[in-house]
């Protein structure tokens, strides 16, 4: 850890002379995908990669300009897209007078005297303070939601969420911007989610130290009980050298899957350095994570340093290439790895260590200002002979992706569409030292479910009016048993030694002791006003194995939830 130390405080010791609003834009529950709708809109920028996440609110003001500048006719979806957007970058202020466009709270002439002066006078924040030399924005996070299962464990059928935090952000003398995010939860997880959890020793998804809560409400003794936080501070070094020290979690593609680097772990410590220079953007990336499920003693840290190469090949094409390596040191962070321009293969050559090093290409071209294709392919281990052979050979270790989106379907600008396949050889992501597997807190940092796995997945949105939206999903999911135990080592379960397989050949995906899962998923979401989402959702669970009996269930569920942030999850 000295060296990630010693690092954090080298950048922090020159803020005097930075700049620069560098912290990761928040998407909301319920707020669609006006992101990436935004992303195309607004085209090609140098040094602005679309597969390099998670977005700054520079970025997105940015495409707001670009946008504005290119004099674009715009639909009524895009119109609320770039409303929603100037609302998240506190670039609106509330209208005082009721009138026909402001709905919900801003509406309602309840607000008076001190309260109509200390609240919402910026929309979409509760509390927004601009004074010279410091800016500072904060709202409450709240998320309820309540919902019933068809044929659970026990006839325990309830599944519930109850969140309730707070988010702060600002900006210190324009030079320093900052972000954090507290919330405490309970929890009682869906039976898909409580599958993977028994898979993955009992780790609750996106979550780190927890602890177990019972309801003699709901009657339920499997429940979770856990406090998280996230935040960020970020400056500008150089006119195209920045760097965010924080803890969160960084990611590689734009897919619903990363099979480089997705956000489905639970937040981790790291330091980040970006530079955007003609049509490059270059991220290095260094971070502590920690090894195996938190208790009540201490968990040993490990590390992961990684650094991503995207550049703009044409207007529509980008692509890039991500170097990662998982290593554990007794005395901390090993301060070779902070080298910023150096391949790791060759730092961990000169130390004679056998740390886990990972590959991944990334490509994503967009095809004109409403849809794009893009892909990944992710090399843990590789032997060419071998591939030709096809004989299955344990250690060829690779992970493919190739998806697509179509935003404005079929002429109807409000309709959105997007699909996605994902393969995942055996064994891909796991080591035979399990410190330093693909891995933080007991959680895959790439596809949650591991590997040994094909996925083909379906989402649809279709924005009924500014504030009503309805959308669905679709998963069919097929892998190895990741629920069997560690001997023989199948290649789904990345916990797992992959030195307990029990043989080095005829390894196929989804074929040994497989597994099938399909989920479906239905929503209805309206949105009331900034930052709020009221849903009404219906889940479909399907489950069939040889060596097991089937399962399907159905689930509805209804929630509220105010200033949450979407996050990657099982499904």
């Amino acid at each position: 850890m000295r060296g990630l130390l010693l690092f954090s405080l080298l950048f922090l010791g020159i803020a005097g002379n930075l700049q620069g609003q560098l912290l990761p834009y928040p998407t909301f529950e319920g707020d669609g995908r006006h992101l990436e709708r935004l992303s195309l809109l607004a085209g090609s920028a140098d040094g602005q990669q679309l597969a390099i996440r998670p977005y700054t609110y520079q970025t997105v003001a940015s495409w707001l300009e670009r946008i504005d500048t290119l004099g674009i006719s715009l639909n009524q979806q895009q119109r609320w897209d770039i409303e929603l957007a100037r609302e998240r970058l506190a670039l609106v202020d509330r209208v005082e007078k009721s009138s026909d466009e402001e709905r919900g709270l801003y509406a309602q002439a309840g607000l008076k005297g001190w309260l109509n002066q200390t609240f919402y006078r910026r929309k979409g924040y509760a509390i927004a303070t601009e004074k010279p030399g410091i800016k500072f924005y904060a709202n409450p996070v709240l998320n309820f939601e309540l919902g019933n299962q068809s044929n659970s464990a026990n006839g325990r059928n309830v599944v519930f969420r109850n969140t309730r935090g707070a988010t702060v952000r600002g900006e210190i003398d324009g030079k320093v911007w900052f972000q954090t995010t507290l919330y405490e939860n309970q929890v009682r997880l869906p039976s898909w989610e409580r599958e993977w959890s028994s898979a993955y020793n009992d780790a609750v998804p996106g979550v780190g130290f927890y602890k177990r809560y019972e309801s003699s409400i709901f009657n339920i003794v499997d429940g979770f009980d856990f406090f998280q936080a996230t935040g960020e501070v970020g400056f500008n070094i150089t006119k195209h050298i920045s760097a965010q020290f924080g803890h969160g979690n960084p990611r590689v593609g734009t897919g619903y899957r990363s099979l480089i680097l997705d956000n489905f772990a639970d937040p981790y410590l790291y330091a980040q350095i970006d530079t955007r220079v003609w049509k490059i953007h270059y991220r290095n990336l260094f971070t502590e994570m920690k090894d195996g499920r938190q208790t009540a003693t201490f968990t040993s840290n490990k590390y992961v340093a990684a650094h991503t190469l995207g550049i703009q090949l044409t207007k529509s094409l980008e692509v890039g290439i991500t170097e990662m390596t998982v290593f554990q040191r007794d005395n901390g962070f090993d301060a070779q790895y902070l080298n910023p321009i150096i391949l790791y293969r060759a730092v961990e050559q000169d130390n004679g260590s056998t740390d886990n090093a990972l590959i991944g290409l990334h490509a994503n071209y967009r095809i004109g200002r409403k849809a794009e294709i893009y892909g990944q392919l992710l090399f843990d281990e590789f032997n060419f002979d071998r591939v030709v052979e096809r004989e299955g050979w344990w250690a060829n270790k690779q992970a493919v992706q190739v998806g697509g989106k179509w935003f404005g379907a079929f002429g109807e600008d409000r309709l959105d569409l997007s699909g996605e396949f994902n393969s995942i050889r055996p064994f891909t992501y796991g080591h035979r030292f399990g410190p330093i597997n693909y891995v933080h807190y007991d959680q895959p940092l790439a596809h949650p479910w591991g590997a040994d796995l094909r996925e083909f997945q379906f989402k649809f949105g279709y924005q009924i009016n500014q504030d009503w939206r309805i959308s669905g999903q679709i998963v069919n999911l097929s892998q190895g048993d990741v629920s069997l135990p560690p001997t023989p080592n199948i290649g789904a379960n990345i916990l797992f030694n992959n030195n307990l397989r029990d043989r080095d050949f005829d390894f196929r995906i989804a074929e040994e002791n497989r597994v099938d899962r399909t989920y479906g998923q239905l929503q209805l979401n309206w949105r009331p006003f900034s930052g709020a989402n009221l849903s009404a959702t219906y889940d479909y669970y399907g489950r069939s194995s040889e060596s097991t009996e089937d399962l399907g269930q159905h689930g509805i569920s209804f929630g509220f939830s105010l200033n949450t942030i979407q996050r990657s999850g099982v499904f």
